[in-house]
């Protein structure tokens, strides 16, 4: 499952919260949401467990808000559900889904001659 993929589906768990919100049970952040709906439980180090999911989490990229450059997981959890308050499905759609697309290798489409036809 593709990790935006992943967040929309969290997002029918539990509501969306900022901060430490799932540690105490009520909600979840983006990347929280994400390892739920892979079945990771909510605890205190969500991130270890996401970067193995999905290892390009580690991948530094840039806030679309505020500029701010660092890893993605950061940028998804800290800057853009907490600092920012992006809604999880905002999050899921407008930044981790085409940072996804373009990490995803595209077709090759190649056109073979018919074997036995001549010209």
């Amino acid at each position: 499952m593709e990790l935006w993929q992943a967040i929309l589906l969290g997002c029918q768990i539990r509501k969306q919260s900022y901060g430490p919100g799932a540690i105490l049970g009520d909600g979840s952040c983006a990347i929280e949401a994400a390892n739920e709906a892979i079945g990771i439980p909510l605890n205190q180090k969500c991130f270890p467990y996401a970067v193995k999911a999905w290892p390009f989490l580690n991948n530094e990229v840039q806030c679309p808000d505020c500029k701010r450059e660092s890893a993605m997981y950061w940028i998804i959890a800290t800057c853009l559900n907490d600092r920012h308050h992006w809604t999880r499905e905002r999050i899921a759609l407008e930044f981790v889904k085409p940072i996804e697309e373009s990490l995803t290798p595209k077709p090759i489409e190649v056109t073979l001659p018919a074997v036995g036809v001549e010209a």
